[in-house]
């Protein structure tokens, strides 16, 4: 198995660099911190929803301390408050397995750039561990678990084949009292998905699990069977369906939640510019030339306008944010309206989503209020984003982008809060935090 970024990685070990590795992976961004030639934190996107998610999975928390946790969390790291609230080596075991799964996640990750820093003041740091025994433990990992992990894997269903697992592996043995995919299986797990893939590769390896085409004609109907008696037991039940996936298209739309959207500042996805460097200064005044640059000055500044003054203006903001722009943020918000609609439409009845939505809408914070002015959520969920954008209109130019940015996160954190403590079946509160992850690159933060 190749691992593309393992050299690079390994190079900056032996160099003892101290500084940032960032690469695009399947979560989005990956952020790996080094320093005197260890890893000493591994950071991705999705931090603070699989964190969650895995409490949850393990017992840890219930639906409303899952909420606080959240809330307590709003602008900082949700490791950072484990770390205060749980159990010192419980929290530690947790974060150390987010790293551990990010470090894996980067090794099959492309277009690294690397970040000399003169410090790493980033919070928590990892350290006791020998980095490169680490990364050769994730090789191994990653290898006898790729095939489950491809998609024709991810789709292929398991079942119990009568022999008793080992103790360590009694968690995932008893999410399969039932013919399970693999793919509800990492949904459901008590532990990271790396893990999960491994771990699940050598329960079929020691005949523990079977594949479903393994199955005997009798262990079939009989898994058809417990299927139908639970379906008509519980007429809510659905098996989870699995998604086809026809081509590599579909992920394509699915990464392009992760894609850089900012084309005034970004290019190709390298943070190059895409305005020449004329276009950039066509705004600026050349101080510099010809003339003395005190008088100039006094001349820019004067009580006296001149001919030569009149109309002229210094930039000292950033980039004013275009109504192209705003629409593309206001559409990541409305992408997790839409599901938090759909999520309690499903769990409240018709209508339901609706009116939660316009709870979030008219409940922001004064600071924020007069983004949602008037704004009245659709039937799907969605907020009007050209009301919003009239409303950002209203106020001074210099607090468009910001007023946005911030007003927008504010709404998604209290929809995952109100998720969070309100939405009572695991798999709806599941395929709703899954909408989530990515949202604060996805705005641009």
């Amino acid at each position: 198995m190749i691992f593309p970024l393992r050299e690079r990685l390994i190079e900056h070990l032996d160099e003892g660099s101290m500084g940032r590795i960032t690469a695009s992976g399947s979560s989005g961004e990956l952020s790996i911190y080094v320093m005197e030639g260890e890893v000493l934190a591994a950071r991705s996107d999705d931090d603070d929803t699989m964190l969650l998610r895995r409490l949850l999975r393990n017992g840890h928390v219930d639906k409303t301390q899952l909420g606080a946790l959240r809330t307590e969390a709003q602008g900082g790291r949700l490791e950072d408050v484990l770390l205060n609230k749980l159990p010192t080596e419980q929290a530690e075991s947790l974060v150390f397995d987010r790293m551990r799964e990010n470090l894996g996640r980067f090794l099959l990750a492309e277009e690294p750039s690397f970040e000399r820093m003169d410090s790493l003041l980033i919070g928590h740091l990892h350290i006791g561990h020998n980095s490169r025994e680490l990364l050769a433990e994730l090789e191994s990992l990653l290898e006898s678990g790729a095939e489950l992990a491809s998609e024709k894997g991810l789709s292929t269903t398991l079942a119990r084949s009568g022999f008793e697992p080992a103790p360590e592996h009694e968690a995932l043995w008893s999410l399969v009292s039932e013919p399970r995919s693999v793919a509800w299986l990492l949904q459901k797990a008590p532990i990271e998905e790396l893990d999960t893939l491994a771990t699940l590769a050598k329960m079929l390896a020691e005949g523990v699990l079977k594949r479903v085409e393994d199955l005997t004609p009798e262990e079939e109907e009989a898994a058809l069977m417990a299927e139908l008696e639970r379906a008509a037991e519980d007429p809510d039940y659905v098996e989870e369906p699995l998604e086809e996936r026809p081509d590599e298209e579909v992920f394509e739309e699915e990464l392009a939640m992760f894609a850089d959207n900012d084309f005034v500042r970004g290019g190709d996805g390298d943070g190059a510019f895409t305005k020449t460097k004329e276009e950039l200064n066509a705004d600026r005044i050349d101080l510099t030339h010809g003339r003395d640059d005190m008088s100039a000055l006094g001349e820019l500044v004067g009580d006296q306008e001149t001919a030569d003054t009149a109309g002229v203006k210094m930039n000292f903001g950033g980039p004013r944010l275009s109504n192209d722009d705003a629409a593309k943020k206001v559409a990541v918000a409305n992408e997790v309206m839409e599901a938090l609609c759909t999520a309690f439409d499903t769990q409240d009845g018709a209508g339901a989503g609706m009116g939660r939505v316009q709870l979030l809408v008219d409940g922001a914070p004064s600071n924020f209020s007069v983004l949602f002015r008037n704004a009245r959520a659709g039937s799907k969920g969605s907020v009007p984003g050209q009301v919003l954008i009239a409303n950002l209109r209203k106020r001074p130019a210099t607090e468009h982008r910001r007023l946005l940015n911030n007003g927008l996160a504010n709404l998604i954190d209290r929809a995952m809060n109100m998720g969070a403590e309100t939405l009572e079946d695991d798999d709806i509160l599941d395929a709703f935090l899954e909408t989530c992850v990515g949202y604060q690159k996805r705005l641009g933060l």
